[in-house]
């Protein structure tokens, strides 16, 4: 299972994939580096590890404490005339000097594109996964599964910047910010925004994933199910690349196997799956040296496998058939099965040392170079 309704639009089939699957890959000695580079030190740097115990919950975050995060974070971004724009507040529109052109912000999110809700995408997906995230054992235990796969990787995240690209409702995000990281959002879809804004304090910019404003501020930039949703998944991880800092990370999940492709994944927008040796290619493609790389989700696949055979008898042209399937898939299961599920891909964490694993998806972490 994929994050479903990540951008929705009407995709191809892809091709065979271009290389046979290859073994979970984790290089201790290039770990233990990237552990030990943090970047230059700043003054929110500084503030987020003492505030950390503190922090803020998404409730009580009204218009000054947004104020306050963002103008604590001093980014800068930069405008379509390629200018870099100082944003420290949230109380005006954000002007470019040299182009004049104004940015504004809606519902606590900086709008960097008026028209960057996709067509076509259902505003009540964005509401109906926002529901479901909290309930569904995928949902739950992939977060617990990327948190823990970074910190393993990365060591602590506390004091981190993340750039989250592709950001949906927050979901992880959020998470990361729990565990002390000191997030911002990136999502082209403004329903989805609307929701991270209640799950989140830092930073979030209405903006698309192949144009990334930002460049050499953050120490991790991830993309969770992010990649595999656009045609050019080389450009999506350059803008990523050159978000991040000297020696930075970046963080990726995809879902794996062309031979798991059903209509769900035509009506997720989907346009290619995954294995080791393709996710590889790209990363190395685009500027990144490998330091992990796994499949997960390895119990669940055998359920999977039943469930793409019966699935894949549906076929549905239209919107509303798409639409349909994909609400499908995000169906919470019956509660004692959401807790067998649950406790199954938790089993994943363990397994991930093991040699040869194999799964439905994948998750990689590599350094900027």
């Amino acid at each position: 299972m994929a994050m479903l309704a990540r951008a929705y639009s009407h995709a191809p089939r892809p091709g065979a994939e271009r290389h046979a699957c290859l073994r979970v890959s984790v290089v201790p000695s290039k770990l233990e580096s990237l552990k030990a580079t943090r970047g230059p030190e700043d003054p929110f740097r500084v503030h987020s590890r003492e505030c950390a115990a503190s922090r803020m919950t998404s409730e009580s975050l009204d218009g000054a404490e947004l104020e306050r995060t963002v103008a604590e974070q001093q980014l800068v971004i930069l405008c379509q005339c390629g200018s870099a724009l100082s944003l420290v507040s949230t109380g005006a529109p954000l002007v470019c000097r040299t182009c004049g052109r104004s940015y504004d912000w809606t519902d606590g999110v900086l709008m960097l594109s008026p028209t960057a809700d996709p067509d076509g995408y259902p505003e009540e997906l964005s509401t109906l996964l926002a529901e479901v995230e909290p309930r569904h054992f995928w949902f739950a235990e992939r977060n617990r599964l990327i948190v823990t796969t970074m910190r393993r990787a990365l060591g602590s995240l506390a004091g981190r910047s993340v750039l989250d690209i592709g950001c949906g409702t927050g979901f992880v995000t959020a998470a990361l910010e729990k565990d002390g990281m000191r997030p911002c959002g990136l999502d082209m879809n403004l329903a989805g925004l609307r929701v991270a804004r209640q799950r989140m304090n830092g930073l979030l910019v209405c903006h698309d994933a192949a144009s990334v404003p930002f460049r050499q501020q953050f120490d991790v930039a991830t993309l969770f199910d992010v990649i595999e949703h656009v045609d050019d998944d080389l450009r999506v991880l350059g803008e990523a690349r050159a978000a991040l800092r000297h020696g930075g990370a970046v963080v990726v999940t995809v879902p794996a196997h062309a031979s798991l492709w059903t209509p769900t994944d035509d009506a997720s927008g989907h346009k290619r799956r995954y294995t080791q040796a393709t996710l590889r290619r790209a990363l190395a493609d685009s500027g990144f040296e490998l330091l992990y790389l796994r499949y997960f989700n390895a119990l669940l696949l055998p359920l999977q496998l039943l469930q793409r055979r019966l699935v894949g008898r549906r076929q549905s042209s239209t919107p509303e058939g798409r639409v349909a399937l994909v609400k499908d898939a995000l169906r919470v299961p019956p509660t004692w099965l959401n807790t067998l599920l649950e406790l199954a891909m938790r089993a994943d964490l363990p397994l991930g040392r093991l040699p040869g694993t194999f799964g439905a998806s994948l998750i990689a972490v590599a350094r900027r170079v």
